[in-house]
This record gives structure tokens, C-alpha cells and sequence, in this order.
């Protein structure tokens, strides 16, 4: 019993390290998504996924209702390079894992009612958190992670307010639902055993936003989504590694997810060649220092990992080409630098092997009668990331040290309807 809650303490720092990275999704609307983000906040589109990003600005919507539905594919390809000891120094043998990246498909629906010319409703129901990385089995790095699954769904309606004919602000509450899968290996010297740690929680904060119409066709945006606290519960699995069970415990972490601060710009031109193309600008700042700590709590003791992430920015530019052949048609293309929470290779971990990121976006949007469809694609560009990562707290996991390189693809496709 002594050695198994052994095993099970070193696996609870693992375990932690899952959920100490980056992993905001921020792929919301195919129609934002062809300007790299940029006018999300300002809603530049003039469609219902304002609802997620900035309700105050929805305002612009030009209808009654608005419906609007997207599709996200997140293609990464991730690879690892590098080796991994054990506790005393010796090689662990076995793989690069394979490609680490895992396709995620991320749904968001976004809904606008306008009551009258002062009030409106907006509905929104997203995916703004998750992580999705698998390595094979045999990977070097299998006792520092082998699956990390997290799924997130967001709930937010919120109600806007048209204060003048310049300014319209809103405010929200949102509920958000997690659960989390993760596995490793767990070594001692009495037997390696495999590990899993399920379970889910439900929270709920508030967002704020405010729009102002500087110009006829120039627009700026603020918005404020608060911070998220999910207490998880749920079961510490022991297993061998044929199948058998060894023990199974509660088990539960406190996951803080951060606030963001995002503003927005945009400007359509009025003369008579440039009035064919808008220009927007995006800076978003995200505090992902939340994670100072990673504290699981089992039966026997509490396992810290201690994380000291960092604050974040994103800086995004867009623009839209308004072809005069075709009134119904827009074209799209942006750019974005996206930067990483995680400072230092000894911070990195096998789990999420976050890194700087660059943004080439193009999008096409199509309108007929009450119709429009939405399609967009991005090319992340992943800085190559140095990871030399060993937890004191988790001496048995041995150390890991080599470089992450990659890239991601990004295909996303909106249709909507108004009446």
C-alpha cells in the first residue's frame, strides 16, 4: 500500500503538469478566423458571433435575429526530438511518440435577438478551453504524459444596451462545464504501472463589453472576460500494465482559468477606389499567471507542482476586400502573433509543449438574401521549443530534454441565417 501511494503521489504531479499550460481556444467564427481574429471584438462582420466576443456589439447586427453556426478543424502536427533518463541518469528507451498532435473539431453556435432600438439579447454556446495531445505508447516521455484530453463547453447569454447612438455596452454571465482525461506511466521500483486520471466540474463568471462608433464607418471595442476557478473531482485509476486494477481513489484539482482583456479597431474607407477594402487591428491580453500552482488533492496527501506561467499577448491584423463586381462578396486575409505562457524549456512539458505562434489567415464570405455561408483557413506557424523538464516534486518520472517542432492547420466553415 506504501509503495502504490508512492506511485500515486508521483503520478499526481503529472497529472498537474497537464493542466498548467495554454489551452484557450480561440477559433470562434470562420468569419473572425479569415482576419486572424483581427475585428472579432468590434464585430467587423456584422454576424452573431459577437455574442462570444464582445455582445455589446452586436448591436451592428442588421436584423432582428441572427443565427450563426460554425465548424473548427484544428489539424496539428507536433513532434518531438530528444531523449529521456530516469531518476538515477539511465536512458529510458522507447520512441518519439509519433506526432502528438490530435485533431480537434470545435462547434460554436452564437445567436443575437434585438428587443427594440435600445435592447438586445445575445446567446452564445462555445468550446473556449481545451487540449488535446496523444504520443504512443512507447514514447521516452511516457512517464511525464502519455494522453491529455480537456474539453470545455461555455454557455453565455448576456444583454446589451444602446446608450447612445454612438455607444452600446453590454454584460453577461457564462457557465462553463470541463472534463478531463489523462494517462501516463508510473514507475517504481517494484513494478511500472500505468496511470489515469478522470473527472469534470462545472463554475461560472462574467463578461463585460463596450462598443463605440467613432466614425460612419469606423468602429472601436473592449471586452472583458473574468477569470474561472473549476474545482474537479473525480477518479485516480491504477492500473498494470495488462489491464489489472491496483487501486482507485478520489481525486480532485483546483484548475484556474485566466481572464482576458481584448480591444479592437476597425475603419472602412469612404472614397471612391479605397472604399472597397476595411483595415482592423486586435491586441488581447490574457493572464494565464493564475497558474502559480498546480495543487492535487488525494486521500493520502496533497501533490504541488508549481507552474509560474506568465501573462500573454496577442496582436492581430486584418483586412477585408470588398470586390465592386460582386456587392455580395468579401474577402479576407490577416495575420497574428500569438505569444506562450510557458518562458523556459525547464518549464515546458510533454503535455501541452506550448510555444510562440504565427498567424496566416485568409477567409471568403458570401451573402444571398438571408443567407450567408463563411469559409476560412489559417496556417500557425509553431516556433521550433527547446524542453529540458524535470519536477522535484515527481523524482521518479527521471527528466526529459530535446526540442518540439510543428505547425498547425486551421479549416473552418459559418453558415448563418437573419430574419
Amino acid at each position: 500500500m506504501k509503495k502504490t501511494l508512492i506511485a500515486m503521489a508521483m503520478f499526481a504531479a503529472s497529472l498537474a503538469s497537464a493542466f498548467a499550460a495554454g489551452f484557450q481556444i480561440v477559433e470562434q467564427g470562420a468569419s473572425n478566423i479569415g482576419t486572424a481574429l483581427a475585428g472579432a471584438v468590434v464585430n467587423a462582420n456584422n454576424d452573431a458571433s459577437a455574442a462570444y466576443w464582445n455582445p455589446s456589439a452586436a448591436i451592428f447586427v442588421q436584423s432582428d435575429n441572427k443565427l450563426d453556426a460554425a465548424c473548427s478543424f484544428i489539424i496539428p502536427t507536433v513532434h518531438f526530438n530528444g531523449s529521456a533518463s530516469d531518476a538515477y541518469g539511465n536512458p529510458i528507451s522507447g520512441s518519439d511518440g509519433g506526432n502528438a498532435g490530435d485533431l480537434a473539431v470545435v462547434p460554436n453556435t452564437y445567436y443575437v435577438r434585438k428587443l427594440n432600438e435600445q435592447f438586445a439579447l445575445t446567446f452564445s454556446l462555445t468550446s473556449p478551453f481545451g487540449l488535446a495531445t496523444k504520443y504512443d505508447g512507447d514514447f521516452v516521455g511516457r512517464r511525464h504524459g502519455i494522453k491529455s484530453e480537456i474539453t470545455g463547453i461555455e454557455i453565455n447569454p448576456s444583454l446589451v444596451y444602446q446608450v447612445t447612438d454612438w455607444l452600446s455596452v453590454a454584460a453577461g454571465a457564462s457557465a462553463q462545464y470541463v472534463n478531463a482525461d489523462i494517462t501516463s506511466e508510473v514507475y517504481t521500483p517494484a513494478a511500472t504501472l500505468n496511470a489515469r486520471a478522470n473527472g469534470h466540474s462545472w463554475t461560472g463568471s462574467f463578461n463585460v463589453g463596450a462598443t463605440v462608433k467613432f466614425l460612419e464607418t469606423g468602429r472601436f471595442g473592449i471586452a472583458y472576460r473574468h477569470r474561472m476557478t473549476q474545482d474537479i473531482d473525480g477518479t485516480f485509476y491504477l492500473t498494470t500494465p495488462d489491464g489489472a486494477t491496483v487501486s482507485t481513489q478520489p481525486v480532485e484539482c483546483e484548475l484556474n482559468m485566466p481572464s482576458s482583456l481584448t480591444a479592437s479597431v476597425y475603419y472602412r474607407f469612404q472614397d471612391s477606389f479605397w472604399n472597397q477594402f476595411a483595415l482592423m487591428l486586435d491586441y488581447a491580453y490574457t493572464t494565464w499567471n493564475v497558474f502559480e500552482e498546480l495543487r492535487l488533492r488525494l486521500p493520502s496527501s496533497d501533490s504541488v507542482t508549481p507552474e509560474h506561467w506568465r501573462n500573454i499577448n496577442r496582436v492581430s491584423f486584418g483586412m477585408h476586400y470588398y470586390p465592386d463586381w460582386c456587392e455580395n462578396l468579401v474577402l479576407r486575409a490577416g495575420m497574428a502573433w500569438d505569444q506562450s505562457p510557458v518562458e523556459k524549456p525547464e518549464k515546458r512539458t510533454p503535455r501541452v509543449p506550448d510555444t510562440n505562434r504565427w498567424w496566416a489567415s485568409f477567409g471568403i464570405g458570401y451573402t444571398y438574401d438571408r443567407f450567408n455561408i463563411d469559409l476560412a483557413y489559417t496556417h500557425i506557424f509553431f516556433d521550433n521549443s527547446e524542453i529540458n523538464h524535470s519536477n522535484p516534486y515527481n523524482p521518479g518520472a527521471g527528466s526529459i530534454s530535446g526540442c518540439y517542432t510543428g505547425c498547425s492547420e486551421i479549416v473552418s466553415v459559418q453558415v448563418g441565417m437573419k430574419w
